[in-house]
């Protein structure tokens, strides 16, 4: 493809040749030859830019990592900055003097260091990194799709641009919390307790005076206050609260309600965000926490547990919890969608959009007026007429003849009226469909037909459901919902 400067440059170079040419006879050639010669480079440029980056397709590889520090995490968390590294790797014979990298960032992160786009060129073999910085607010899911890469020329007069789709989610863990809870002790505070710290006023065998009572025969000797005894002069026995571990087990409601709204900012991740420091916080005092996550059909009950590997399964289920895409609306807006669907489908999938490969023939534009919801109404008023006086009229032909006359002016008549109906109905189909022809009627059926062949593919449905999602509103309205509930939209 052409940029700006590079049409300029053919602009100039043909109207040198085109004014030179005709007076060639009559002026010096040095204008024509000149203008000749430009244009014979343009066109070498041009073949020797398409043979190299037509070279470099398929041969491209994409590597994603997110690092913190020195080391590779497979998540992400929340309230932390991670580190994403791409590398790309040419493996292409043709060495690529001009590239431009841009990494789709997901919704719900933002950039808090770095650049998402690098420029740099690549040699057979060779590799260029691009690194920034994001930091996640909440809990959640986030989803890279891939890389966009822009190929062009050193004088920058062609360009080609490829999506490098690459789907990978990192789950956004809760974010941990101190051992020590941000208390201020001159006593080094014991991250690991013994379980068993919570009181309960029952006598035990914790080291918290209950009660003092009188000494019954079988008492251990060392539960008696000597002291006490003394005053009394009786024997009395000193009872202890009892210590036990809490089983605390948390309910989260991840019910359509909670999952309304923007990617990355629903009432679900700040409800696992606070999940997640309760059951963390237990867990600190080593209480067994379970957790059990329910909606409007079912619910997953994790069992109550205190090691480290359920806490690390305690904050992956609250991340995945986060991540449960929004209910898709009974009804939506058809034309809505479309406008979120069909950029998002060029920006990830040009190659499925290219129009050589996906376009609308011209004559789809038209729109039948039996694709209306009462067409088949005018067709019925069209055509009963002739149903009804087709056999009268054939006998009162036969009988009147080809002679002229009153007769046959009432004939004329009569027949002009019959078909007047079928000559406005025609006329009428006509216009109604002529209007797919013309903005921006056009454009949104063009838009709806590739949109309808993309999610075919995607979803492997059969050559019909391209049609359907050109026309029925209520079906194409579900499948780009669904098309963006899948990249998280």
């Amino acid at each position: 493809m052409l940029t700006a400067r590079g049409w300029w440059l053919l602009f100039w170079p043909g109207a040198m040749a085109a004014v030179a040419l005709p007076w060639l006879s009559y002026y010096s050639p040095t204008l024509a030859v000149l203008a000749l010669s430009v244009l014979s480079w343009f066109l070498a440029e041009w073949v020797w830019f398409l043979i190299r980056s037509r070279a470099a397709d398929g041969h491209i590889t994409v590597e994603r990592r997110v690092m913190q520090g020195d080391r590779e995490l497979p998540n992400l968390w929340a309230g932390l900055d991670g580190v994403i590294r791409v590398r790309v790797r040419l493996n292409s014979r043709f060495r690529l003097p001009v590239v431009v990298l841009a990494d789709k960032l997901p919704v719900g992160l933002t950039v808090a260091g770095g650049s998402r786009k690098r420029v740099g060129s690549l040699d057979p073999g060779g590799t260029l990194d691009l690194e920034y910085v994001v930091h996640p607010t909440l809990p959640g899911v986030a989803r890279f799709e891939g890389l966009e890469v822009r190929v062009s020329d050193l004088g920058g007069f062609f360009y080609r641009r490829r999506f490098l789709r690459l789907p990978t989610e990192y789950l956004i863990l809760p974010p941990l919390t101190d051992d020590e809870g941000g208390q201020r002790a001159t006593k080094r505070f014991n991250s690991l307790p013994p379980p068993g710290v919570h009181r309960i006023r029952r006598p035990g065998s914790g080291s918290e005076l209950l009660e003092l009572r009188d000494y019954r025969p079988g008492d251990p000797p060392k539960m008696i206050a000597w002291k006490v005894s003394a005053r009394r002069d009786r024997l009395i026995t000193k009872e202890f609260e009892n210590d036990v571990p809490v089983r605390c087990v948390l309910f989260l409601d991840a019910s359509e309600s909670t999952r309304l709204g923007e990617p990355g900012d629903t009432p679900l991740g700040r409800l696992t965000a606070i999940g997640s420091g309760v059951a963390q916080a237990a867990s600190a005092t080593r209480d067994l926490v379970g957790l059990t996550v329910f909606d409007e059909t079912a619910a997953s009950v994790i069992t109550p547990a205190r090691t480290r590997a359920h806490t690390m399964h305690l904050l992956r289920t609250f991340a995945e919890t986060a991540g449960r895409a929004p209910p898709q609306p009974p009804t939506a807006d058809a034309q809505q969608l479309l406008g979120h669907a069909y950029p998002l489908a060029q920006e990830l999938y040009p190659d499925l959009l290219d129009k050589k490969i996906n376009t609308r023939p011209f004559w789809m534009f038209w729109y039948p007026l039996l694709d209306s919801r009462f067409g088949w109404l005018i067709l019925v008023l069209l055509l009963s007429p002739l149903l009804i006086f087709k056999k009268e009229m054939t006998q009162w032909i036969a009988e009147t003849g080809l002679e002229w006359g009153p007769r046959r002016a009432r004939y004329k008549g009569i027949l002009a009226l019959l078909y007047l109906p079928i000559f406005v109905g025609t006329w009428y189909w006509f216009i109604y469909g002529i209007r797919g022809i013309f903005p921006p009627r056009s454009r949104r059926l063009s838009q709806r037909k590739q949109l309808g062949a993309l999610f075919a593919t995607l979803n492997d449905d059969e050559p019909a459901a391209i049609g359907r999602a050109m026309h029925d509103d209520a079906f194409f309205a579900a499948r780009a919902a669904k098309f963006l509930t899948e990249h998280r939209v």
